[in-house]
Parts: C-alpha cells; sequence; structure tokens
C-alpha cells in the first residue's frame, strides 16, 4: 500500500531536509575551517578531534562522537563530503524524514568513525 501525501506536504518535508542538509555542511566547514586555521597556529591537530576505542572507553572522552563527524582533513574530502551530503542527505530526507535522516547521519558518522579512528591507529602502530 502506497502512502500518498499532498504536493505541499513533500514540497514541506524537502524543504526541511535541504535546511537540515545547509545547516550540517555549514557546521562542517565550519569546524573544519576551525582546525584547520588552529592547525596552521600549531594548537590542536586534527587527530586531536579524532576517534579511537581507548580514548573513548578509557578516557571517557565521549565528545569525540561528535566532533569527529565534522573533521575533514583535506579541501577534497571537505568538498565530496558536503556535495554527497546536499546530494544524498535530500534525498534521505526527502524518502524517510528529516529525523530518519539526523539519525543516520549521526549514527552512521559516530560508528564509521571508531572503526576508521582504530583502523588507522592500529596500523600506524604495526608499522
Amino acid at each position: 500500500m502506497l502512502l500518498t501525501t499532498s504536493r505541499f506536504e513533500s514540497t514541506k518535508v524537502n524543504l526541511n531536509g535541504r535546511i537540515v542538509s545547509a545547516i550540517l555542511i555549514f557546521s562542517n566547514a565550519a569546524v573544519t575551517a576551525y582546525l584547520w586555521h588552529n592547525r596552521r597556529l600549531g594548537r590542536y591537530p586534527l587527530s586531536d578531534f579524532g576517534l579511537t576505542w581507548s580514548q573513548l572507553l578509557i578516557c571517557h572522552q565521549w565528545w569525540r562522537l561528535l566532533t569527529a563527524l565534522f573533521v575533514q582533513p583535506t579541501w577534497n574530502h571537505l568538498i565530496g563530503n558536503m556535495i554527497e551530503l546536499w546530494v544524498f542527505g535530500n534525498r534521505v530526507s526527502a524518502l524517510f524524514g528529516v529525523r530518519a535522516y539526523l539519525v543516520t547521519y549521526f549514527l552512521g558518522g559516530g560508528i564509521s568513525g571508531i572503526i576508521l579512528g582504530n583502523l588507522c591507529t592500529s596500523s600506524a602502530t604495526t608499522a
């Protein structure tokens, strides 16, 4: 059974998704610019905001679950991720709603940050 919505409701949902996407893109760009600026000054290297199990479980640095989502190490990484966030984020929010979009963004980003953070640190320590 297909759920039908009026054209107005569909447009409203899509507009809300675009607003959320724009806020996430702005947040990513702002946090990344801040970190790049401080890195040039010798403060707060990008690795200070990444994720590893030891930082989460032993050091109780739970804030890293959030900051790892907004750390982009290069211009290519930042631009590519923001294009993907705009294209796929708007589509996900149009299909499943803004709440599902945000849950997917934060949960998926936290899980992938933990996995990649541990892969990168374990390969660096064993090399």
